[in-house]
């Protein structure tokens, strides 16, 4: 992951697709834990589910070849 620019609680980053892969995996492993989500991650759930939905479909624009 290589960050492009940080501007207050906002970073524009550049992942490889390997990474996106990893984080989209992580990320709905996670929501399928044990426990409340919200006090697991911090967040309400539907942020974390939108992260994982904005992966899910930032991966399938991943062409196979750079994995």
């Amino acid at each position: 992951m290589k960050i492009l620019s940080f501007d207050g609680d906002a970073a524009t980053v550049q992942l490889k697709a390997l990474e996106i892969r990893t984080l989209r995996n992580a990320v709905r492993e996670a929501l399928r834990g044990p426990g409340d989500a919200e006090e697991r991650f911090g967040a309400p759930r539907e942020m974390v589910e939108g992260l994982r939905d904005t992966l899910d479909a930032v991966f399938d624009q991943v062409d196979p070849g750079d994995i």
